[in-house]
């Protein structure tokens, strides 16, 4: 009686090994970009609470010294990233100031020198993002892809150049 004994064999043959990472490179070619989306998403999210927090400077500057004056916060450094406590890599930060004919506005009572743009534009890794705008009458777009077509002395329409960018997004 010839007896064949068969040895127990363990492990993975190539063509297994092929196959799981043929899977593994399938997945994570299409989980990589979405993942890069929410990295974006979540600096996005970084640079609207910076931009809230230069305007709350902004604001306590003003309570601090019994007068709204954007030059004045600009200039005294008040509104600065830096000023109060802000570093992005991802963004830079500017405050411009508008003119202002002292005349009522939208429904709000407009002081000299009232109007302001408070402005994140990308840098490095979020360079393909858009410019982040808010302004003196508390709104906020996000212009997706682009460079903001806003500036001080048209802060007012900062809510109609947002609805007319269909990629844009309010905040």
């Amino acid at each position: 009686m010839n007896q064949i004994k068969m040895k127990n064999i363990t492990g993975f043959t190539l063509v297994e090994l092929l196959v799981v990472m043929a899977i593994v490179g399938i997945l994570s070619a299409m989980a990589l970009p979405v993942y890069g989306e929410y990295v974006k998403r979540g600096y996005r999210a970084e640079a609207k609470k910076d931009i809230m927090t230069i305007s709350a400077a902004m604001a306590l500057y003003t309570v601090k010294n019994i007068k709204w004056d954007v030059a004045g916060v600009v200039s005294a450094g008040a509104a600065t990233a830096t000023a109060v406590g802000l570093s992005s890599d991802n963004y830079t930060y500017g405050v411009t100031q508008g003119t202002d004919s002292g005349s009522a506005a939208n429904n709000d009572l407009v002081i000299n020198n009232l109007k302001y743009i408070i402005k994140a534009t990308p840098q490095n890794y979020m360079i393909s993002d858009g410019d982040l705008v808010y302004n003196h009458l508390s709104y906020g777009c996000w212009f997706d892809g682009v460079s903001s077509p806003v500036t001080a002395s048209t802060a007012d329409t900062l809510s109609m150049a947002c609805n007319s960018n269909s990629a844009g997004e309010a905040f």
